[in-house]
């Protein structure tokens, strides 16, 4: 997702990914995921299956685990703040880790294009010193 503010001297980008659920949202449909496994689980041990148990936990386990890694990567961010002198890209997760300086004057885009009609153009801020992969985390359509 792309958007743009514009104020007095300065405009702000701001790119994230998109994102189909929220953390609390994802973390609503581990507990009832975990539920029916769970349930199953026990159902199957009370069988006489009682091997099932381990598996469904580790199943669920693993499943939260990944869960957890594609909500977190769907929080990252950069901010491109283009001044009157100078341009300031900000990366980081919910706020800058990682923060790049170049005089707007020395700055341009570049534009790669991929080698498979599938791949994302790949856009970056260059100057003589520093070239910035712009929107990385972007999907096709809002590169």
């Amino acid at each position: 997702m792309v958007s743009e503010t514009f104020h007095k001297q300065q405009t702000t980008i701001v790119l994230r990914p998109n994102r189909s659920a929220t953390w609390r949202q994802t973390k609503w449909f581990l507990i009832i995921i975990g539920i029916v496994v769970m349930s199953i689980a026990i159902a199957w041990s009370f069988a006489g299956a009682w091997l099932v148990l381990p598996f469904a936990g580790l199943e669920v386990g693993l499943l939260a685990a990944l869960m957890h890694q594609v909500s977190l990567k769907s929080y990252q961010q950069q901010v491109i703040l283009i001044g009157a002198q100078e341009i300031q890209v900000q990366s980081g997760h919910r706020q800058p880790q990682t923060v790049w300086h170049m005089p707007k004057s020395k700055a341009y885009v570049m534009i790669a294009d991929g080698s498979h009609p599938y791949d994302v153009a790949r856009i970056y801020l260059t100057d003589d010193h520093q070239r910035i992969w712009v929107g990385h985390f972007l999907n096709q359509e809002d590169t």
